[in-house]
């Protein structure tokens, strides 16, 4: 039995002609995401990302709902920048929300941890005083089926 002696990482993703394809294109992203985080305003730096760039389309990750509405008002000169200095051919900037990215700019943003408690201040199931007194009104101005419903949604969470 022969056995073989170990071999560099490097050298085995260059004799894998995917593995150096995926290589490649995660430094080039890698390398994008840099100058694109360098032409974005300083508020968001850290809460945007490039995805991917296909097809002559940039897509860009957001972490949340207004950050993605700054960032559209500095897609026009993003576009007109990245055009001119180092993507020629790009046409169009894509954008979707990805909430995860909260969790990952904790680390880096003192900011972060503030956003992300306010979203998860109160579990979802649990029902404020005022809610429940406008199921129980609600009840009581209704009659049959519903009204039963409405009793049952005030009190699910006692």
């Amino acid at each position: 039995m022969h056995l073989q002696q170990p071999q560099s990482l490097s050298k085995l993703i260059n004799q894998s002609n995917k593995l150096n394809i995926i290589t490649q294109k995660a430094v080039t992203l890698a390398k994008l995401n840099q100058v694109v985080t360098h032409l974005l305003p300083k508020n968001l730096k850290t809460y945007c990302r490039v995805a991917n760039y296909r097809q002559h389309q940039l897509i860009m990750e957001v972490a949340t709902a207004n950050r993605l509405m700054l960032l559209r008002y500095e897609q026009e000169n993003l576009l007109h920048a990245l055009r001119a200095d180092i993507l020629p051919s790009l046409q169009k900037i894509s954008m979707y929300i990805n909430p995860h990215m909260l969790t990952n700019t904790q680390k880096s943003n003192p900011v972060a941890p503030v956003i992300a408690n306010t979203i998860e201040a109160r579990p979802l199931s649990t029902l404020t005083a005022t809610t429940r007194n406008y199921f129980l009104y609600l009840a009581q101005k209704s009659s049959g089926t519903l009204k039963e419903k409405f009793e049952k949604l005030a009190d699910n969470d006692k």
